[in-house]
């Protein structure tokens, strides 16, 4: 089994791969996992140095930006204990930076209806999310996501229509 990027402290539901609003150009980036957890016996992706943490072999996958440190040390992480800690990565910019994620502010899938908002964490879960208000449980492909908790606010009648049309929106003003 290959390195796996991660994050040593997240929100439990939090995929790999999540969208968010590119801070310097606001073009859709990426939010990447600082760290590679290696495999016992496994060859390290990168040429830093690996640290054992928790019974696991971590590397930094940006060492210049985010160097290892104990993410569990809130002297040394004085905000981890509310955001998380990784790179953001914007293809349209070039930025490339440290980033502290402040969830939802920072969803690139969001939007606002009746006064609440409806965030993904990228187009695959926003699409999922259309798929149960739309009702398609049996989608050719299973969600990567498991069952797709969508809040009872935007899953009546009169916003149903609403979301639609606002997440549809979100995925025709962005090619995949």
């Amino acid at each position: 089994m290959p390195a796996q990027a991660f994050f040593p402290v997240q929100p439990p539901a939090m995929p790999a791969h999540v969208s968010l609003v590119c801070p310097q150009c606001t073009h859709q980036a990426s939010f990447e996992a600082p760290y590679w957890a290696v495999p016992q016996g496994e060859p390290a992706p990168g040429s830093g140095a690996l640290v054992e943490w928790k019974g696991r072999l971590v590397q930094a996958r940006f060492p210049g930006l985010v160097p290892w440190e104990d993410p569990c040390n809130a002297a040394i992480h004085p905000a981890a204990r509310s955001k998380t800690l990784g790179v953001v990565v914007c293809a349209a910019c070039g930025l490339v930076r440290r980033h502290l994620l402040d969830w939802p502010g920072d969803a690139f899938f969001r939007c606002d209806i009746q006064g609440r908002t409806l965030w993904a964490w990228n187009r695959s879960h926003l699409q999922s999310i259309q798929d149960a208000l739309r009702g398609d449980r049996g989608s050719s492909e299973p969600s990567p996501f498991g069952p797709v908790k969508v809040p009872r606010h935007f899953l009546i009648a009169k916003h149903r229509d609403q979301v639609l049309e606002a997440t549809a929106r979100l995925l025709q003003s962005i090619r995949a």
